[in-house]
């Protein structure tokens, strides 16, 4: 058998392989045949063996190369395709609910921001309350002694409970602020995990 016969057969032996393959082993065949010369074209046909040998080796080889493979099937394409028109078909739905729950949060933030404003302005209305009542008790002293005693006395109680609840409000306001970055931490660590 020459050099020619051996490749011809060799080649229809290897006409199940796809195209790219089929030329890689023709070429790698063809080159090892002229890296030998002519001269040991047929130690090289010995070592080798029967064409058929050779291709069952070659296809088996590819075959075990495909398995290693992830596969680009069409099904992984298609599986692409289906989650970007799910994603395209959930917006209208998804992208609303999102904002809805994003206006809640925001609504629950500024409800918690307006009754702590409340509160201060509760206290500040006590303090001056309180002034109030001390400078109209001191004013009292003259002419009423136990109403302006009274009324600087109810003027002290007033100043005493506001800056109690004002240190009260700042008390609450610590705690829901740590409460809140607390919820943020959670929120990114689970992000993160995700």
């Amino acid at each position: 058998m020459s050099r020619e016969e051996y490749l011809r057969a060799l080649s229809r032996e290897l006409r199940r392989l796809p195209k790219d393959e089929y030329e890689k082993a023709m070429d790698y065949y063809v080159e090892y045949f002229e890296d030998a010369g002519p001269e040991k074209e047929q130690a090289i046909i010995a070592e080798l063996g029967a064409p058929r040998d050779v291709a069952a080796q070659i296809i088996m080889d590819a075959a075990i190369e495909r398995m290693d493979k992830p596969a680009k099937s069409v099904k992984r394409g298609l599986g692409t395709i289906w989650i970007v028109l799910l994603a395209l078909c959930a917006a209208p739905i998804a992208l609303p609910v999102v904002l809805v729950l994003l206006a809640c949060a925001a609504c629950v933030l500024a409800g918690i921001a307006m009754v702590l404003f409340g509160a201060f302005l509760v206290v500040a209305v006590g303090v001056a309350a309180g002034i109030v009542e001390v400078v109209c008790g001191v004013v009292l002293l003259g002419a009423h002694p136990a109403s302006g005693m009274a009324a600087i006395g109810l003027g002290l109680a007033f100043l005493g409970l506001s800056i109690l609840g004002g240190f009260l409000v700042l008390w609450v306001c610590k705690w829901i602020m740590i409460g809140i970055r607390a919820l943020f931490r959670w929120l990114m660590r689970r992000r993160k995990k995700a």
